[in-house]
């Protein structure tokens, strides 16, 4: 079995984008098999939610690294082979880690399209017909489908070392320098919209001041617990 690398910067844990990041956080933890999940920066409340389900925090690392940074830092705390880099408001559903699992190639980009939801509540993860229900929901809003490169990357541990030195050509993102390079090594760029289904959640009005994602978990589920494993001085 091939271990994954799931790694994501998000945002300050405040009002709405609180109860989505969360979300899509808490659902890529719920995956089987396991992959380990690394949250990277020091935006306020990203220590907690580590804490909270048991995740890898880098506070190091930031939206403000530069690409070629992040990077090098990631090739150097990561051993597994195969890396997934997320948006933290997507949620992912079972057969995804399987899904990539098999993919049969030693140097390969994957991403595809992905969902969008319009979310009005929290998800009951409790609940083992999440999954069902927001395909249900999902079916109703029939949103238009997002385009490629947008909300995960899929890709091996050799095309992340491409991004140490950027391509001046390209434009200055993560995503985009890094198909770029797989383009540039002629690495197999694999469509994953047949097969993964990823639902990216957005608010359906302007964002208002809502409870914290505390109060609202309190009422729907029992909190649990863990340690994150901290990695400061790499």
């Amino acid at each position: 079995m091939i271990n994954l690398t799931f790694f994501t910067i998000p945002q300050a844990f405040e009002n709405q984008s609180d109860l989505m990041q969360w979300q899509g956080i808490k659902s890529w933890s719920l995956l089987n098999p396991k992959p380990d999940i690394f949250l990277l920066g020091n935006a306020p409340g990203v220590a907690a939610i580590a804490n909270e389900l048991g995740l890898y925090h880098i506070p190091n690392v930031d939206q403000n690294a530069s690409i070629s940074d992040i990077a090098k830092w990631l090739d150097r705390i990561i051993n597994n082979t195969i890396l997934v880099y997320l948006n933290p408001s997507v949620i992912l559903t079972e057969g995804f880690t399987q899904t990539i699992q098999d993919v049969d190639n030693a140097h390969f980009l994957l991403t595809g399209q992905y969902r969008t939801l319009q979310m009005e509540g929290l998800i009951d993860f409790n609940d083992t017909q999440w999954p069902h229900q927001l395909r249900i929901t999902a079916d109703k809003q029939a949103m238009p489908q997002g385009q490629l490169q947008n909300v995960y990357l899929v890709f091996t541990k050799q095309l992340l070392k491409q991004l140490f030195v950027l391509d001046p050509n390209v434009e200055y993102s993560f995503e985009k320098q890094l198909f770029y390079a797989a383009l540039r090594k002629y690495y197999p760029i694999i469509d994953g919209s047949s097969i993964i289904t990823p639902f990216l959640q957005t608010n359906k009005q302007p964002i208002q001041k809502v409870p914290t994602i505390t109060q609202q978990r309190d009422l729907q589920i029992k909190a649990h617990l863990s340690y994150a494993t901290i990695a400061y001085d790499i």
